[in-house]
Parts: structure tokens; sequence; C-alpha cells
């Protein structure tokens, strides 16, 4: 059969086929067909830069020399290249760490009570707080509320070792573990430190309490001196 004839018949065939199809609607499809771009839905990978943290030292001499404490962590910030421009994804955090200069404040010592109804007592402690005021240990309590170290035992000592406001970490087997401010003083403390040997009064509510509390192997470490 002539090959021009063939190809003639070919194309009438397929032109009655969709004719027929389209008028007896024998299941043709004619929703558009969405092709999804493989190569546009792909990830672009970039190769991300860690920028890291500085360390800031600040100096307290007001606390001692085995102080060290991190005020702020420090955090890593990140940034990638965008050509030959450097875009930041996140900025780094500096470290604040706060050190000590202060002596180092850690004595062997014995440690007592008092109370404000002993002899000769009014209650008034002898070192005006930060605010200025006048702690009663009758009408305002044996604690004291520091603006740094919060709620601390009141404490009597010498002041020529311990100035007012000087925090103080006590430890011994019985007490095990207090932590007061200086805001007292009284002869005791200074005969004591006058020969050479260290004694704080812990405060109590009253004097009956004290029975169990002097311990002559008690460990003071002071955590800030003063104010």
């Amino acid at each position: 059969m002539n090959i021009c004839l063939l190809k003639t018949l070919s194309k009438w065939l397929e032109v009655i086929f969709i004719s027929t199809v389209s008028l007896f609607n024998f299941g043709y499809d004619s929703k558009e067909e969405i092709i999804e771009n493989d190569v546009i839905n792909k990830n672009s990978y970039v190769e991300v830069d860690v920028i890291d943290y500085d360390t800031l030292y600040v100096y307290d001499a007001s606390k001692p020399n085995t102080h060290e404490e991190v005020i702020t962590e420090g955090v890593n910030g990140a940034s990638y290249k965008n050509g030959d421009d450097d875009v930041t994804l996140s900025e780094s955090v500096t470290e604040v760490i706060e050190k000590g200069t202060g002596k180092t404040g850690v004595y062997t010592g014995m440690l007592t009570g008092y109370g404000p109804d002993c002899v000769g007592c009014s209650g008034n402690v002898a070192c005006p707080t930060r605010e200025k005021t006048v702690h009663n240990l009758i009408s305002d309590g044996i604690y004291y509320k520091d603006s740094e170290y919060g709620r601390v035992r009141i404490l009597s000592a010498d002041h020529r070792e311990f100035p007012c406001g000087t925090i103080v970490e006590i430890t011994n087997r019985d007490l095990h573990k207090e932590l007061g401010i200086v805001l007292d003083t009284g002869s005791g403390m200074r005969k004591a430190y006058d020969e050479g040997w260290i004694l704080i009064d812990l405060a109590f509510e009253n004097e009956e309490d004290l029975w169990h509390v002097t311990n002559k192997n008690t460990t003071f470490k002071v955590q800030r001196w003063g104010w």
C-alpha cells in the first residue's frame, strides 16, 4: 500500500477517535496537569560561620579574691556569605564574669549567740542599714533583707576585721550552714580580736535559744566585704 495513503488514513482514524470520545464523553479528563519544577523546590545549602562570643571581666574589690561568678552567659552568633556580603543570622552575646579582688576572708573561730533581751541590750544594732535606718532585733527581727543576698541572719563581729554590711557564710557541724550579715558588734568580739582570734555572735530571738549554738570550730567565709 502506498505510504502516503497510510499516513492519510491514520490521520483520519485519529480524528474519528477524538470526535467519538468527545461526543460520548468516554472518561476524557480535560483538567490541566500541574507539573512541579523539582529544581525550584530543592533546598539551598549555605555554609554558616560561628561568631565566637567575647568575654568581659569585671572586678569587684568588695568580693574576696576567691569569688568568680558568671553574670551573663556568653552566646555564640552565626553568619553566612551572600556573594561578597556577610549576612548575620544572630548576634553573639558577650559573657560577663565578675571576679573579686578583695582579701580571701576565710577564718576558723568561735561562734556564739546573743538575743535582744540580753542584759544591757536595747535591741538596736550598731550599724546603720544600707537604707540608713536603725534595725531593731525586737521590732524588726533577727533577719535583714539584703538587696544582693536576700534574707540573711544578723551577726555581731569586730568591725576592724568585718566592716558593717559584710556577708559571711557560717559553717559548723551543729549549725551546718547559715548566711549572715554583720550589723552589730560587742565587747566580747573586740576582746577576742585583740587577743588574735575570731569570735562572731549569731542573733537569736531570745537568750533561751542559745544553749546549742556555741562551737569553737566554726568556719567563717566572707562573701562580701562591707556594703
